[in-house]
Order: C-alpha cells, then sequence, then structure tokens
C-alpha cells in the first residue's frame, strides 16, 4: 500500500464517517490527514547535507556531484556547502527482499563464526 492509497482510504473512512453522523470522529480523521501530509511536505521538503543525501539516495557523493555538474541536480546550498531537496534526489533502485535468500544468509554467518 502507498501514502496515498493509505490518505485516500482514511479520507474515504471520514465522509463514511460524516454519513453515519459521527462527525467529530471524522473531523479527527481529517485533522490525522492534514497532519500526516503537513509531515511528508516538511520531509520532501528538508535540505540534506552531501552525505545525507548520499545515505539517502543511495548514490554515491560523487556521483551527486557529478548530477549536479550535469544540471541535473540543483545544489540549494553554497559551493563549499552544498544542500540537496530530498524531493528531488534521484533513488537508486533496490533490490527485492525475495531476492535475498535468508537461510543461506544465516547458514553463511554460522559457518564464518
Amino acid at each position: 500500500m502507498t501514502l496515498d492509497s493509505l490518505l485516500d482510504r482514511w479520507t474515504a473512512s471520514a465522509a463514511e464517517l460524516d454519513r453515519f453522523g459521527a462527525s467529530a470522529q471524522a473531523k479527527a480523521v481529517r485533522q490525522c490527514i492534514a497532519d500526516l501530509r503537513a509531515e511528508l511536505e516538511a520531509h520532501d521538503a528538508a535540505l540534506l547535507t552531501l552525505a545525507e543525501a548520499s545515505t539517502w539516495s543511495g548514490y554515491s557523493k560523487r556521483r551527486i556531484r557529478e548530477l549536479v555538474s550535469e544540471g541535473k541536480l540543483e545544489n540549494h546550498g553554497a559551493t563549499g556547502s552544498p544542500r540537496f531537496r530530498r524531493s528531488e534526489l534521484p533513488r537508486k533502485a533496490k533490490t527485492s527482499s525475495a531476492d535475498f535468500d535468508v537461510d543461506g544468509e544465516v547458514a553463511r554467518l554460522l559457518e564464518a563464526s
């Protein structure tokens, strides 16, 4: 489930509560939705240091610098103190957890000890 689909579901739940006369509960759900949306916007707008951007995106610091040089990413900070908006950073694709062999990894770790 995505955050957008969850927020849509909560919005529908609030409408349903209103329909059945539970307006106080609907109002509380709508406030939770508004609070979460505000936090998500603040999270996305946050300016990250180069190290933080690298950790969050999965790309190396060098690659992030290259993206700036190529004009594909904006530096919102100064030349010696770059800052990057979280929402503008690319994300490196992660391997699926289905690709991870838990039993094999446990066996490997046990053999190493």
